[in-house]
């Protein structure tokens, strides 16, 4: 076999060099506002931001807002007195209530309520000392306790909203704790609270000489100013009065700028300056302009800023932008050219605005308004020559592999080789590596378009196994894309003509093709991944139309799924769902219907774009290679992000199956020119979410406004619900996604619950509209994503109520007349027939009655008839026992008659021969069985009348009755009653008294009656022994243990009272050792008529009546037993019922 093998490969080894760039750098990206006349905004003197995201500029033009797509325009109209009074601006400011003022040149100050659209307007006057100090109004500040101070020409006023009033702070030249000019530039609060007033204007002379202004100090407490002025004498004063910037940093550093280009940083803690001036030995400083550069006598420093990445910004109003890198240590000056079309294109920049999602923007003078998003870096990439990245691989000890269409590049200690592949020293092409892979042996395979190739590391060449076509052992194919080992050791090769089985040992390949009818080289048969799943199932994709299949190793044939897409990558993640990347997006294995189903989420409701290849980073989160870039999935599967061209990936650059995660958690992606490399968690740390905002409400295409009794209680910011009307159910919303990074790439979807099926994409001008939609209550959810993929919800609740004829009560109303109705005619119509019916009816029901008076009748009787069948059978079985007991005592009656009989003649014989003494001992026999039969006369006569009292109708009057002797006597009178009338019947009887049991009152005829049912229900239980024999054979006979003795047991019990309690109880058991009774029927052996004996042979009234003449004496009627068990064939432990008394 070694013959068959290329041993020798040529190996070329080159050092290269990798071009790592940030895409970051030093290019500042200028994006600019595009004006809505298409011109420019001619000046721009003021930046602001409101509470719902939306960017407002005062200009020299008007009065403009900008939510990232449209810029509105608002300008004074002399025939509207809502109107703005000017569009000649100096300021604008956003109130924290969502309300914007504007201060104006000579105009005087506006509020202006966006809701309404009504501008409200605030003028000096001379006759009213509490009005506007001026006309003029440069700067507007709300600070942090919410005192509203406006700047003016005329000094410093603080405003009252309560009142409308103004309270002024003006220049007094005989208090030098007044503030030092009345021209008022800026107004500052520090992070210390401390209120810091800028005066002095570098146009015009402001009222006592040219350099009069200064920088203001004030205190709250006192009203008092502490002024900085300009001193000739001292270097570490202000180098000019007029102040025309205030800014502190975020390291607390405070910045000053002012007329004559002039920078300073202040210490406030002892009130000096450092003047920060061009030094030509060190240009990496910031500092101002060289002096050498000559600037009008108005040139000043119109801000300055510090951007979200740290970096310094000022402007001036002729002499450009200047831009301050501090991890650079250089300063770049923007400003315009002839041929200046991109980039800043204005002479100076006047005023700048840190937006909340970070965006510095900047008011430029000749009227362009830029935005600038200094935190944006584009994921870096690594340049590799001209060479197409196709796949990584990490060894354990970090060296790096990475797969070429120029071959292999190896990075092992921070040194880095390139190996070209190639078997033939004349061609200079060297193979495309397709994957790296090591196995368990610790060899490195790689896959490439010239065959499978074995590394040795030892000469650090290869061993190469390449297709022949006359023999079947070697490769299918030599385009080998994928090498895959299974937990089995099994070794698995992908190519371009099908899946191969590699024997390491002999180096033979087996094929297999997922259509055996086709084994050409091409589509369904290229095979772009090989994944073992948690469950040992090894998946197989392919190119084109060939899917994705499960391939069984034991009958080595394809389950196909996916048919007719091709699938370029297999991934499971930790959650150990399988996912698949094709040619028309993402798919999910569902495995509960064994199929794939396309990933969808909010963000993209039809699925992702082409996929390519797959990863997961430790957070649980997926990384894909798609067409439109790198995407990202998060740990819930509900949200994805793309981050493409906005982060310097184009469009179908990425290379398939060249997803990669190495150890330290970072993630690769390969493309045509090099690799992205990023780390996930620093990555999405710098996304920030955008805000979604409800800039109108209409109905019928009507602008509603807030209050005045209309569905919108509040402003659309904090509305959270609107009801409405049946007849206003034709709706639409103006809806804005504020992220002003690139705000051409902010999308918008909606859905409105209840309503629509689905997400649905906003228009252009991002109005949705609602046609005629039903009364009911519904949720209308938004969602906006902004350039970086992230998005941001929000939702009201509608709720549309039906006119008042389809409202609940109404259909109340009908439903309630509708029965009215019915029962209107019901009546009359049952009124007729009653009045036509009533006669015949009436014999009818005549005749009903009688028909149930005598079933009433005869149902009483044939119920006394069955009670007294009861009674009578109970007074039978103790006649039998009285005729059984009486008939002793008569039998002695008659023997000792017969006796005295013969004794009497045998007296007379004595008699008559003189014989006294033997006829007196005679007599005295006469005499001693005349006191038996007395004797048990009276035992006779007690019986007799103890079966009166028994047959006769009790009274219903209790009365102590010793128990003991109760029970006693008829259980001996239902023992010889049973023997009477059986003569096989064979049972003995025990008694278990309590002595202390004593008299209770009851009716003793009824608990006699009682004692008696529960007696001869326990002989006759006894009668049907338990066998513990098994059961008989057919025609057998059942045989009774030998051991069996029937036994009925009658026992009393007294209890006391517990220790202060109340109640004494008497109990009287009546206890059995028959079979018991079957669970089956023990809760209905107290119904009436139940019976268990055969029929004609018991009522099935005696328990019943039994029970209730102990529930009428207050007591209670228990039974437990212990039945047979299943399968014993009648085997048991008896039964006990219970009488329980109260004593």
């Amino acid at each position: 076999m070694k013959s068959k093998l290329q041993k020798t490969g040529y190996v070329l080894i080159l050092l290269f060099v990798t071009v790592s760039f940030q895409a970051f750098g030093q290019q500042i990206e200028f994006n600019r506002v595009a004006p809505p006349d298409g011109n420019n905004f001619i000046f721009v003197t003021g930046i602001t931001q409101d509470v719902n995201g939306f960017m407002w500029y005062s200009t020299k033009k008007g009065l403009y807002s900008y939510d990232g797509k449209n810029v509105i325009s608002y300008k004074n109209n002399p025939l509207n007195p809502h109107s703005i009074m000017s569009n000649f601006l100096e300021s604008v400011y956003a109130d924290h209530d969502g309300t914007i003022w504007v201060g104006s040149l000579g105009k005087g100050l506006d509020h202006f309520d966006p809701e309404s659209g009504i501008f409200t307007h605030f003028a000096h006057d001379s006759n009213d000392p509490e009005s506007l100090s001026s006309d003029t109004v440069t700067v507007i500040l709300r600070d942090k306790q919410g005192i509203f101070w406006v700047g003016t020409h005329g000094g410093l006023d603080q405003y009252d909203p309560e009142t409308n009033k103004f309270y002024h702070y003006r220049y007094q030249a005989d208090d030098t704790t007044s503030i030092s000019n009345n021209q008022v530039r800026e107004i500052y609060e520090d992070s210390g609270g401390t209120l810091w007033i800028g005066t002095g204007s570098p146009y015009a002379d402001n009222g006592g000489g040219p350099d009069a202004g200064g920088l203001n100090r004030f205190n709250r407490e006192t009203g008092k100013f502490t002024r900085y002025l300009h001193d000739a004498n001292n270097n570490k004063s202000l180098i000019n009065n007029k102040i025309s910037a205030i800014f502190e940093d975020k390291q607390g550093n405070f910045w000053i700028g002012t007329a004559r280009l002039g920078l300073h940083k202040m210490n406030r803690t002892d009130g000096t300056f450092e003047r920060l001036i061009y030094d030509a030995a060190h240009p990496e400083k910031f500092s101002s302009l060289p002096a050498t550069i000559t600037t009008p006598d108005y040139e000043h420093i119109t801000f300055i800023n510090q951007d979200a990445a740290g970096n310094y910004w000022y402007g001036t109003v002729d002499a450009g932008l200047f831009y301050f890198n501090s991890e650079v240590g250089k300063i770049i000056n923007y400003k315009r050219t002839e041929d200046s079309t991109e980039g800043f294109n204005d002479n100076g920049a006047f005023t700048s605005f840190t937006s909340r999602d970070g965006i510095l923007w900047i008011g430029g003078t000749q009227g362009n308004i830029y935005h600038i998003d200094p935190l944006h870096k584009e994921i870096p990439h690594t340049l590799i020559s001209t060479a197409n990245v196709n796949s990584f691989y990490e060894e354990p000890d970090s060296t790096f592999w990475i797969g070429t269409n120029q071959g292999a590049i190896r990075i092992k200690n921070s040194i880095e080789k390139r190996f070209l592949i190639d078997s033939n020293p004349t061609n200079a092409n060297a193979n495309g590596v397709y994957s790296i892979r090591v196995d368990r042996q610790g060899k490195i395979w790689i896959g490439s378009t010239g065959g499978l190739n074995l590394w040795d590391r030892k000469n650090e060449k290869f061993i190469r196994y390449i297709n022949e076509p006359n023999n079947s052992s070697s490769p299918s194919n030599n385009n080998v894309t994928c090498v895959f080992e299974d937990k089995d050791g099994n070794f698995w090769v992908g190519t371009f003509r099908g899946l191969n089985l590699m024997d390491r040992k002999t180096g033979k390949f087996t094929y297999y093709f997922k259509n055996p009818a086709n084994t050409e080289p091409y589509g369904a048969n290229i095979i772009t991944d090989l994944f073992e799943d948690k469950d040992g199932k090894l998946w197989v994709s392919a190119w084109d139309t060939g899917g994705i299949s499960v391939f069984n190793r034991e009958n080595k044939t394809f389950k196909n799924y996916l048919i007719g897409t091709g699938i370029m990558s297999i991934y499971q993640d930790t959650d150990g769902v399988l996912w698949a990347g094709g040619s028309d997006g993402l798919y999910r294995y569902d495995a509960g219907i064994d199929n794939f189903l396309r990933y969808t989420d909010s963000g993209s409701p039809s699925g992702l774009t082409e996929t390519t290849s797959i990863v997961e980073d430790d957070q649980k989160n997926l990384w894909l290679g798609t067409s439109s870039g790198i995407a990202k999935i998060n740990a819930q599967r509900n949200e994805s992000t793309v981050f493409g061209k906005n982060f310097g990936i184009n469009e179908y650059a990425l290379s398939f199956g060249s997803g990669f995660k190495r150890s330290n958690g970072e993630i690769y992606f390969g493309d045509a020119t090099g690799y992205f490399s990023f780390s996930p968690v620093e990555l999405t740390q710098k996304l920030r979410a955008p805000e979604v905002a409800f800039t109108s409400f209409r109905l019928s295409d009507q602008k509603v406004t807030p209050g005045d009794g209309g569905p919108l209680k509040e402003s659309l910011s904090n509305l959270n619900k609107i009801e409405l009307q049946y007849n206003q159910n034709v709706f639409s919303f103006d809806i804005s996604v504020i992220d002003y990074a690139k705000p051409e790439q902010n999308q918008l979807i909606y859905y409105l619950e209840n309503y629509d099926k689905n997400w649905l994409q906003a228009n252009s001008g991002r109005t949705v509209y609602y046609f005629n939609v039903p009364p009911g209550k519904y949720t209308f959810h938004v969602k906006g994503a902004n350039s970086y993929g992230v998005w941001t919800e929000k939702k009201i609740d509608i709720t549309i109520f039906p006119p008042w004829w389809r409202t609940w009560w109404a259909f109340c109303i009908y439903g309630l007349l509708f029965i009215a109705a019915v029962f209107g005619v019901d009546r009359f119509q049952r009124h007729r027939l009653l009045n036509a019916e009533r006669e015949k009816n009436r014999e009818k029901e005549l005749i009903h009655a009688k028909e149930i008076e005598k079933a009433y009748t005869e149902l009483k009787t044939t119920q006394a008839q069955l009670i007294q069948s009861e009674k009578m059978a109970s007074l039978g079985e103790l006649t039998a026992g009285i005729a059984h007991e009486i008939q002793n005592p008569l039998n002695f009656v008659n023997n000792f008659s017969e006796i005295n009989t013969e004794l009497i003649d045998e007296l007379k014989k004595e008699l008559a021969v003189g014989n006294r003494l033997l006829a007196e001992e005679i007599a005295d026999d006469i005499k001693l069985n005349e006191q038996k039969i007395n004797h048990h006369g009276k035992r006779a006569d007690a019986i007799v009348k103890g079966m009166l009292q028994h047959s006769r109708t009790s009274t219903g009057q209790k009365e102590p009755t010793d128990i003991n002797a109760l029970a006693d006597e008829y259980l001996r009178l239902s023992y010889h009653g049973l023997r009477a009338k059986d003569k096989s019947f064979n049972a003995s009887f025990k008694t278990d008294f309590d002595p202390n049991l004593p008299k209770i009152n009851v009716i003793p005829q009824d608990i006699g009656r009682v004692l008696l049912n529960l007696i001869n229900n326990a002989f006759y239980a006894v009668q049907a022994p338990p066998t513990t024999a098994p059961p008989p054979p057919q025609g057998g006979i059942k045989k009774i243990p030998t051991d069996y003795k029937p036994t009925v047991t009658v026992r009393t019990t007294f209890q006391n009272p517990p220790l202060g309690g109340r109640g004494a109880w008497a109990s009287i058991s009546v206890i059995d050792n028959g079979p018991g009774i079957p669970s089956s029927i023990i809760d209905k052996i107290f119904q009436p008529f139940f019976t268990t004996k055969p029929t004609g042979q018991g009522t099935g009234l005696g328990l019943s009546l039994s029970y209730d003449i102990v529930k009428a004496h207050g007591g209670e009627l228990k039974v437990e037993t212990k039945p047979a068990r299943a399968g014993s064939d009648g085997e048991g432990e008896g039964t006990e019922f219970t009488i329980t008394l109260p004593a």
